[in-house]
Parts: structure tokens; sequence; C-alpha cells
């Protein structure tokens, strides 16, 4: 057990094509981890980090395989067809049971969470794993939601640091609005701009994602950072 790992929780929040999704991509080719544990069965996310359909594992067999390789990329189609939600549950566990078994930081991502743990009702073992008990596992989290209002509560408290990008609803604004945010400065960003908020420490700071980028534990770019800026050019980061 990781008992002194300081758990990072970090959300992304924003309306879609707002660059929720490329973000993740840079947080986690930038953020330190033994292993990155990703869950995307519709694929944005893993095009966005660049990987080589080989990359994708679809078994637990191809899981162990790429375990060596710092990242686990696990589509569920073949093993849970049409039920993505069992497979999200199916993967949380084996990620949080593979890193009771590892030392070091691991991160556990998802694109869309929403669509996996509704934001209503009980979240499911794999989530409450993963949210409730992954620190003792030195296990991390980062996830994309549409809005505050369609992230689980469990998760919600888990959460250490809200990334925002656009957001125009009302419900959708009610977390960020909660935290002490500005609300009309949320709805007025453009693409690709963000407020990161720490909401541990209380500090706020504005961004670009096209503009800056950062390797780190949270999720505020830096510039220049790490090769994985805009500028950087690779045929497959993974």
């Amino acid at each position: 057990m990781q008992l002194d790992h300081n758990r990072h929780g970090l959300v992304i929040a924003g309306r879609s094509g707002s660059g929720k999704t490329s973000y993740l991509a840079r947080y986690l080719r930038g953020a330190p981890a033994q292993v990155r544990f990703v869950f995307d069965p519709d694929g944005p996310l893993t095009m966005r980090l660049g990987a080589h359909s080989s990359a994708i594992a679809w078994d637990p067999v191809g899981m162990v395989d790429r375990l060596g390789s710092g990242w686990v990329i696990f589509n569920p189609s073949r093993m849970f067809p049409g039920d993505n939600r069992a497979g999200f549950d199916f993967f949380a566990r084996w990620a949080w049971n593979v890193s009771g078994k590892m030392r070091g930081r691991k991160i556990f991502a998802s694109d869309e969470i929403q669509k996996y743990v509704p934001p209503t009702g009980a979240p499911g073992e794999g989530c409450a794993l993963v949210w409730d008990t992954g620190r003792q596992h030195g296990l991390d989290s980062a996830v994309i939601a549409q809005g505050g209002n369609r992230v689980h509560e469990l998760i919600r408290a888990q959460t250490t640091e809200l990334v925002t990008f656009q957001l125009v609803s009302r419900r959708g604004l009610e977390w960020p609005g909660d935290l002490g945010l500005d609300l009309k400065e949320l709805q007025a960003l453009g693409k690709g701009e963000f407020i990161a908020f720490d909401l541990e420490g209380g500090a706020k700071h504005r961004g670009n994602l096209f503009g800056f980028q950062r390797k780190g534990k949270g999720g505020i770019p830096e510039k220049g950072a790490g090769g994985n800026g805009p500028k950087a050019k690779r045929k497959h980061a993974i």
C-alpha cells in the first residue's frame, strides 16, 4: 500500500470541440507515471495520443503485454460488445488491482466519463475502487466530462484540480460556480482557452491549449516543456 501517495484527481470539463481531449492527451504524455491506464472505446483520445493501432489492448492478455510500455489503452468492443459501461467497470477494477502490485505513480484516464459512470445512482465497483481507494495503490485519475453536472459526486469528491474550457449551460456551470469560479468568464472562453483551478490550494490560472504546454503533476501547461508542444513532430507517440 502507498499510504504516503499524494493523490491527484483531474477533471477536464467543457463543451464539445473546446479542446478537452487534446488537453488530456498532452497531460498524459507529459505527466510522470509508471503506467497510464486509458479507457477509450470510441478512439478520439487514442488518436490524439498518436497511438499506433498495435498499441491498443483488446483483452487481458494484451493489457498485460503492454504494461511494460507504460501505456495500457483498452478498447472494450471485443470483450464487451455494446456494453461500454461493463467494459469500463472491468478495466477500472483491473487497473486498480494491477496498481496495487506496482510501486510509483499510475494514472487512470477516460474520455467522456459520463458515458460510463452516470452522474446519478451507484457508481459501480470499478469507479469506487479507483476514486475511493486509488490513493492506497498510487493510482491517480484524469477524466473528461461535458459539464460539471455530468460528473458523479464520488469523482467530484476526489477531484484536486478542475480544468474548465468553455461552458455555456446553466447546469454545466453549477459545480464551477459552487467552487467560486467566474461563470461569465467561463462562458466567454474561446476555443482552446481554459481555467485551471486547484481545489486544494485555491490557485487559479488561465491558459491557452494551443499556446503552451507543460510536463508536471497537475494540469496547467507550461511553455516549452517535455518536447510534446505544438511544434513536436512524431509519427506515433506510443
